[in-house]
């Protein structure tokens, strides 16, 4: 990684390079865990990467958010959301190149669709490596940045209605005079809540969250806004378990298994369940 960074030092701005390095700090120090968050600040700075001087051809351009890339994977590797931002960064790259490339050559239409195709299919966990399954020449001229640009702020659109896609359908999930039972703090749990205290009457029990207690404030602001709310000890989850319909908490990531990372508590709640 010692080559990459000294690489990464010549080829970016000094006030981009400034930013890359906080974001890396936080990520490092877990003074960020908000995946939400971290997504968004990945998106921003690799938007502003692809937008940047530091690279000519598209070819220069995947070994830039390559490398840093893997270099805030390893900062945090539990913050999966940062990985997964980066490979589809690094698809909408080869997408557009591929466009580009259509476009430009249509002669070679066929032979493009299935290099196109042969992408499609790699694993997303191979597009940090280079590999054998790019055939494609990238160092070839093609103007893509202001395409890629423009799909990263689509991909940037998409993660600001996340919340109000999810919460929109917290009608076909919840029923009235329900009783749900939550743990800790997360804005979209609270999103799905409020969403359906507009046409549900429903309570709620907040588990804490010990030791960092998140709970209290998620029972706080959904009292404020007019759902009963009863915020509960971790150890009283189990006694009341009886009581509730639903269990609705909010993850961290969801693993290609079905399982996913919580905060650490949940896994008790949902034997209890």
């Amino acid at each position: 990684m010692d080559e990459a960074s000294e690489a990464e030092e010549v080829k970016l701005a000094p006030g981009l390079r400034r930013e890359f390095d906080q974001f890396y700090t936080k990520l490092k120090r877990r003074q960020t865990t908000s995946a939400y968050t971290n997504a968004k600040q990945t998106i921003e700075l690799l938007r502003k990467i692809v937008g940047s001087k530091a690279w000519k051809v598209t070819s220069e351009l995947l070994q830039l958010v390559r490398a840093y890339g893997c270099h805030l994977i390893a900062a945090d590797p539990l913050q999966f959301n940062v990985g997964n931002v980066v490979r589809r960064v690094l698809f909408i790259i080869r997408e557009e190149f591929a466009a580009a490339c259509k476009f430009e050559r249509p002669g070679e239409l066929d032979e493009s669709k299935q290099d196109s195709s042969a992408q499609s299919r790699a694993s997303l966990s191979t597009l940090l490596v280079e590999g054998e399954v790019e055939k494609i020449d990238y160092t070839q001229q093609y103007d893509v940045r202001g395409p890629i640009i423009e799909a990263i702020k689509e991909l940037l659109d998409e993660l600001d209605v996340l919340y109000k896609n999810v919460s929109e359908q917290a009608i076909n999930h919840i029923h009235a005079d329900e009783t749900i039972m939550t743990f800790g703090k997360s804005e979209l749990t609270k999103q799905f809540l409020l969403e359906a205290a507009k046409k549900r009457t429903i309570e709620v029990f907040v588990a804490e969250a010990a030791p960092m207690c998140d709970g209290q404030r998620m029972a706080e602001e959904l009292a404020a806004a007019g759902i009963k709310t009863t915020l509960i000890n971790d150890a009283a989850i189990f006694a009341l378990m009886s009581r509730v319909h639903k269990v609705i908490i909010g993850t961290h990531a969801v693993m290609a298994n079905g399982g996913l990372t919580c905060a650490s508590g949940g896994h008790s709640l949902a034997l209890a369940a």
